[in-house]
């Protein structure tokens, strides 16, 4: 079996794992989450925030997005475009200005778009399916997320939130994958080493 066929099988297993959690799981440990990442040195430095909008079971981010807006950080939030690999961050003001975009997921209404430099954000927050001990991850595998942190300055925290149940021993990793520096869970903070 290949990297990519290994890799499938992984997201479909964690997918269906986390798909299987009841709403009022997602619901208790998501807060746990919000608040390891708020109690973050990182997260107290940073002026700019780049940071997913949950969907259906992932990670819930809304409150974490709030309460960085109420610090008064600046916040980015991904556009997508089904024909272009490439995401693009805009900032928002406030959850309000969110509208459904081509996957789904919440994004800034097009005529409330201030499209920013995703490169110049103090943190960024990572999404993903599965995860493992070297913060290396599996998203859907369009790579949006990979060419996000390669844009971004080696000292530029990468931060990515997961269940304990997406956790694995290890990924099997292909030579642009690039891990993220620290991974939050409901019940831990895991720091890696460069």
């Amino acid at each position: 079996m290949g990297l990519s066929a290994e890799k499938s099988v992984l997201r479909l297993r964690v997918l269906e794992l986390r798909d299987n959690m009841e709403s009022s799981d997602v619901e208790a440990r998501s807060p746990k989450i919000t608040e390891s990442i708020i109690a973050l040195p990182e997260f107290a430095k940073a002026e700019t925030i780049a940071c997913y909008v949950n969907k259906g079971s992932e990670v819930q981010t809304r409150p974490l997005i709030r309460k960085a807006l109420a610090a008064q950080k600046k916040v980015l939030v991904p556009i997508t475009k089904k024909d272009d690999p490439e995401l693009v961050f805009s900032e928002i003001p406030s959850l309000y200005e969110l509208s459904p975009g081509p996957f789904g997921i919440m994004e800034p209404n097009p005529s409330e778009r201030k499209p920013r430099d995703v490169s110049r954000s103090d943190m960024v927050v990572v999404p993903g399916i599965v995860w493992d001990v070297y913060g290396q991850r599996i998203g859907w595998g369009r790579g949006y997320y990979d060419r996000v942190l390669k844009k971004l300055w080696k000292e530029t925290p990468s931060i990515g939130l997961a269940f304990d149940l997406q956790l694995v021993g290890e990924i099997p990793r292909e030579q642009f994958d690039l891990p993220v520096k620290i991974l939050v869970t409901e019940s831990r903070v895991i720091r890696y080493s460069a």
